[in-house]
């Protein structure tokens, strides 16, 4: 997993929707702007519909200290368009149906789910700074709050 200080590189095309539109995503798009970019296993599962609120209800606070949030999944466009609806989400979704990005930054691998070792997305974010180095990562995220824990190292880490 990518640490502070490392840097995000080239990851290709990904696609990456909202509640009005859906477009490709490059590493371009990072440069010039803080990210943060949350890595979730499953759209419409407990934990994630729990943690996508979670930023859903802080965007505004996080957005209006020029910060974008970019939730990253394994799920694909249709999957993400019904949960962004579902739930009114106010942020844009990343399809990351071939992991690029995930197994760049160390999201997709070995994890315990309940007691047993299976190879999936594991729930993580990262800050990603406007020289696209990395300045923050949560390796292991409480999902229910954890909007509001980014919020709150954004606005001590002004």
């Amino acid at each position: 997993m990518l640490s502070a200080g490392d840097s995000v590189t080239d990851f290709g095309k990904l696609t990456v929707v909202d509640s009005k539109s859906e477009r490709e995503i490059s590493i371009e798009d990072f440069k010039g702007k803080t990210t943060v970019l949350y890595f979730y296993p499953k759209d419409q599962t407990p934990g994630c519909i729990k943690e996508a609120c979670s930023f859903r209800d802080t965007n505004s606070d996080i957005q209006s200290m020029g910060v974008q949030v970019l939730g990253v999944s394994g799920d694909d466009i249709s999957s993400h368009i019904e949960f962004i609806k579902k739930y009114s989400l106010n942020f844009p979704l990343i399809a990351d149906t071939e992991r690029k990005l995930s197994m760049q930054v160390g999201s997709w691998g070995k994890k315990n789910l309940y007691g047993k070792i299976v190879v999936g997305m594991m729930r993580s974010t990262f800050i990603v700074g406007p020289d696209l180095k990395i300045v923050k990562v949560w390796p292991k995220v409480r999902a229910e709050e954890h909007g509001e824990a980014v919020l709150e190292f954004l606005k001590e880490n002004k």
